[in-house]
């Protein structure tokens, strides 16, 4: 195997924008006696094709209606607040240069809005670092299903044995594995319970790999 790319995903890989969503969402729950139990939580992680609704889920848990407009704005308000003043996650950085160092291209793959994506890398000022930036914009459906992926490889003229992927969830996992790439899980704080028997290779942080291995 000789790679010409390595995707990258963003949200919990990146930067770990799904813990934060998640703890702001158990906060919530917990203010009105309740728990939001990562199990049912785990469906949204890596996608956005999921009809999950928190608030309805509070909802139907307490038996009481409640305001979705103005918890959907707690929530947003406290999510955005942690997420976008999270740390790069372990081992991004020196993967990065890495790639650099080895003439790769570099994408990030995800299943969220370039608005999103877009504002994050620029924040870190990382927008610049990658040749591409592929989001949910241009596909109909997002994560585990492969459309992303295989967008990613078009527009860099790659076959999928020249690229590999890092992938935080269970989804991201199956839609690189869907489109015939190498994938590699490295699991957050929200993922680790998920499972990974799809994935080529499980780690614990991106320091624990080399793209000389994949050469």
């Amino acid at each position: 195997m000789r790679i010409k790319a390595v995707f990258f995903d963003f949200d919990g890989l990146i930067v770990d924008t799904e813990t934060h969503e998640y703890q702001a969402w158990s906060r919530i729950f917990k203010g009105h006696g309740a728990e939001l139990p990562l199990e049912d939580w785990s469906i949204c992680i890596g996608t956005m094709d999921h009809n999950f609704d928190p608030v309805g889920f509070l909802s139907d848990v307490t038996q009481i209606e409640l305001d979705r407009i103005a918890l959907t704005e707690e929530h947003r308000e406290e999510y955005h607040r942690g997420a976008f003043t999270a740390p790069l996650m372990e081992g991004i950085s020196e993967r990065l240069a890495e790639a650099d160092e080895l003439g790769l291209k570099k994408a990030v793959v995800s299943s969220s809005t370039y608005d999103w994506v877009g504002r994050h890398l620029a924040i870190r000022q990382l927008q610049e670092r990658f040749d591409l930036i592929q989001t949910s914009e241009e596909v109909t459906r997002t994560k585990p299903d492969p459309q992303l992926y295989l967008l990613a490889l078009e527009k860099l003229n790659l076959a999928p044995d020249e690229a590999i992927v890092f992938e935080d969830s269970a989804h991201g996992i199956d839609a690189a594995k869907a489109a015939g790439l190498y994938a590699v899980a490295v699991p957050n704080s929200v993922t680790s319970h998920l499972p990974f028997s799809n994935a080529d290779r499980v780690l614990g942080s991106l320091s624990e790999i080399s793209l000389r291995e994949f050469l």
